[in-house]
């Protein structure tokens, strides 16, 4: 499971939103809190589902090509699991996150070597 998709936040679409379209679930987690949750294999359908409600309006500009390259290098090298955020692992997911989107990925990624 996943707990986070930077997408969602900085797009403003809610964990209740995500669940209501049946992309994933609250429960709570070993200290009691309430988190929302999304499976491994339904994180890209989350991702298709954010990109289909924010692509008329974005406004952010698209990750830049230094870091979809920094990206897939880090990916490359193993740093893919763990981490606070998860993220596309191909260049064409990566390359359609935002700036900011794509620089919480790294930060996320870089905390796991």
């Amino acid at each position: 499971m996943i707990r986070y998709i930077p997408e969602a936040d900085a797009a403003g679409i809610t964990a209740d939103e995500l669940e209501a379209a049946g992309l994933g679930s609250f429960g709570t987690d070993g200290d009691g809190d309430r988190v929302f949750a999304i499976k491994w294999a339904d994180a890209e359908k989350a991702r298709e589902y954010i990109a289909a409600k924010t692509a008329p309006t974005r406004t952010e500009s698209l990750a830049t090509e230094r870091q979809v390259n920094f990206i897939m290098s880090l990916i490359a090298r193993g740093c893919r699991d763990g981490g606070w955020c998860d993220g596309p692992e191909t260049r064409e997911g990566v390359a359609r996150m935002s700036k900011t989107s794509a620089s919480m990925y790294i930060d996320s990624l870089l905390e796991n070597r």
